[in-house]
């Protein structure tokens, strides 16, 4: 596990520019409120639904700013706006890596090794840590990928777990996708620990899905595919194409 002091849970990194302006209004406007527990649930909501669950060329390879102009993203980009947005505010917060079955993304991409990175985010409020990566996929989606995984009797797809929840009270914990509670087999490999960024995670840590020079010539192609299925779940789930398809 990388070694953090408590100061850097308010730092910025080249990814968590959080001293961007543009990024520091929006977390002043959105963030407005009394406490600082108020101030990260609206945060997380934004995060959840203004950033649409999906996908850029670029993958991971995003700073908070650039996740925020693009307007969409995953679990990794999206635990990088709300880090920053959060930090934009003082309130303290870290991003915590972690391996997931690569049968989260079911239907929605089909990646070429058995586990994804995941990251979910840890935020520093009066209870202490609380851990969460509700903010991962947006309501309108993770309604429908749940109600679908029912109807097909499948745990995990479509981007979420079938006892994830999307919703969070800045008390407890709440995941959507990192729900390690057995259900699953070989559902997560391995705890990475904590790192200052997305960056010093592919430096120091081996990850399963580090995009190569090759890839990256592809991946225009490969994310449109997926971030088209992503939309046809949201409006139509009946009729969502597989990443087979």
């Amino acid at each position: 596990m990388a070694a953090m002091s408590e100061p850097d849970y308010l730092e910025a990194t080249a990814k968590v520019d959080h001293r961007n302006a543009g990024l520091r209004a929006l977390a002043e406007r959105v963030g407005d409120a009394a406490t600082a527990r108020e101030a990260a649930i609206r945060l997380h909501d934004y995060v959840r639904d203004e950033i649409r669950f999906g996908f850029c060329a670029q993958m991971y390879d995003q700073s908070a700013s650039q996740v925020l102009k693009a307007g969409i993203g995953y679990g990794l980009t999206k635990s990088t706006l709300f880090v920053a947005l959060l930090r934009a505010l003082g309130i303290p917060a870290r991003q915590h890596f972690v391996d997931v079955s690569a049968d989260i993304l079911h239907g929605v991409m089909a990646l070429r090794a058995p586990f994804a990175d995941h990251c979910y985010v840890e935020v520093l409020l009066d209870e202490g840590w609380v851990r969460v990566d509700s903010f991962a996929v947006d309501l309108a989606m993770a309604e429908a990928g749940r109600a679908r995984l029912r109807r097909e009797g499948r745990l995990i797809g479509y981007g979420v777990h079938i006892d994830g929840l999307s919703v969070w009270d800045g008390r407890r914990d709440a995941f959507c996708q990192f729900v390690d509670n057995g259900a699953v087999e070989a559902f997560s490999a391995t705890d990475r620990g904590l790192y200052r960024d997305i960056d010093e995670f592919h430096e120091k840590a081996e990850g399963w899905n580090r995009v190569g020079l090759l890839a990256r010539l592809f991946m225009p192609a490969f994310v449109s595919a997926a971030n088209a299925r992503c939309e046809a779940l949201r409006h139509a789930p009946g009729r969502i194409a597989t990443a087979a398809e």
